[in-house]
């Protein structure tokens, strides 16, 4: 029997590295690690094999911070509101406070954000389709 390896880097599949063949390639072609597909496709910038030309099928998945940053920007503008509508009414509100808080959550999200998303189209994470077969270590 022939043995399964990565048709770039030709290492078989491990627990940690498993292999899947997320296009119609066959034979020796036929598997690659993730990591190695992912490496691949940053260089060509391409979503297309370079053997069989079919497009690897990508499952964008919005990472968890998005979501938390969702909610304290939700948080933060409820605050913000209410601090203006004392503002206006009272005259009084801890400025300071609220203006920091806006630095501070504006400068955390480009830091945060710039680099996950930056002006290349590149896959967030992968999530294998349904269809694509995947191979276990042995």
């Amino acid at each position: 029997m022939v043995e399964k390896k990565c048709r770039i880097c030709y290492i078989g599949a491990s627990a940690s590295k498993p292999l899947f063949h997320p296009c119609k390639c066959s034979g020796d072609l036929k598997y690659i690690h993730l990591a190695c597909l992912l490496a691949r496709l940053r260089t060509t910038m391409n979503l297309d094999c370079e053997v069989c030309s079919h497009t690897f099928e990508f499952v964008y998945e919005m990472p968890e911070i998005v979501t938390k940053l969702r909610i304290l920007c939700g948080f933060i503008s409820l605050l913000y509101v209410v601090a203006d509508y004392l503002f206006r009414k009272y005259w009084y509100v801890p400025d300071l406070f609220v203006y920091s808080t806006f630095l501070f959550v504006g400068f955390y999200v480009i830091v945060e954000m710039i680099p996950r998303f930056g002006p290349t189209k590149r896959p967030i994470s992968y999530r294998m389709p349904k269809n694509a077969e995947g191979v276990s270590a042995l």
